[in-house]
C-alpha cells in the first residue's frame, strides 16, 4: 500500500461539516493529511449470472493472471481460509492461444481437485511459453470436519470467456458451470 498525498481541492462541493469530516476520518485512519490510500486491485471479482457463476481475474503479468484465475475458481468452490498447504501438485496445460490455454489450465486444476478431493489455495506459474503452461499448486485434502464446501463446480465454460490486456496488466472473464 502506498500513501498518496493530494492537497488539491476536491472536485465536488459538499457542505463544510460532511466534506471535512469524511476527509478528516480518511486522513486520520490512513495517517495522511488530506490524502488517500492507493490500493492494489483485488486479484479477482465475482460476477453475477442467472444460471452459472463467474469471475473477473486480474494480474499485472499473464502468469499472475493465470494464478489469480485459479485462486478465484477454487475460492468459489471452497472456503480457503482454513486450508493448509501440506500437498504440492504440478499442473500442465496446452492451448492454441491465451484463451484456450487459460481454459485448459483451469480445467486441469478443476479435474485434479475433483479427482483427488483437494482444496488448492495457492498457485504459481513456473513456465508460460508458446502453447503450454506449467505451474505448481499447494493445498491439502478435503476434510469435511475442518473444511466447508461452497458451490460444486462441474466445469469451466466458454460462455463469454475472454482474456485481454488492461490498463493494469491483464484481465480474464470466466464463467463456471455449477
Amino acid at each position: 500500500m502506498r500513501l498518496v498525498f493530494d492537497n488539491r481541492p476536491k472536485p465536488f462541493a459538499r457542505p463544510w461539516p460532511i466534506h471535512r469530516f469524511i476527509w478528516a476520518v480518511r486522513a486520520h485512519r490512513n495517517l495522511v493529511f488530506w490524502g488517500d490510500v492507493e490500493r492494489e486491485p483485488a486479484p479477482f471479482e465475482i460476477l453475477e449470472h442467472p444460471a452459472d457463476v463467474g469471475f473477473l481475474a486480474h494480474g499485472r503479468t499473464i502468469e499472475e493472471l493465470f494464478a489469480h484465475a485459479a485462486l478465484a475458481m477454487m475460492s468459489l468452490g471452497w472456503e480457503l481460509e482454513g486450508a493448509g498447504e501440506t500437498l504440492q501438485r504440478e499442473i500442465q496445460a496446452e492451448g492454441q492461444d491465451l484463451e484456450s490455454l487459460l481454459y485448459d489450465w483451469l480445467s486441469a486444476i478443476l479435474a485434479l481437485a475433483d479427482s483427488e478431493r483437494l482444496i488448492l489455495r495457492r498457485f504459481e506459474v513456473n513456465d508460460l511459453g508458446r502453447g503450454a503452461v506449467r505451474g505448481t499448486a499447494w493445498g491439502e485434502r478435503f476434510d469435511g470436519s475442518r473444511h466447508r464446501a461452497r458451490t460444486y463446480i462441474k466445469a469451466v465454460t466458454l460462455h463469454q470467456f475472454q482474456v485481454r490486456p488492461s490498463a493494469e496488466g491483464w484481465t480474464a472473464r470466466v464463467f463456471l458451470d455449477v
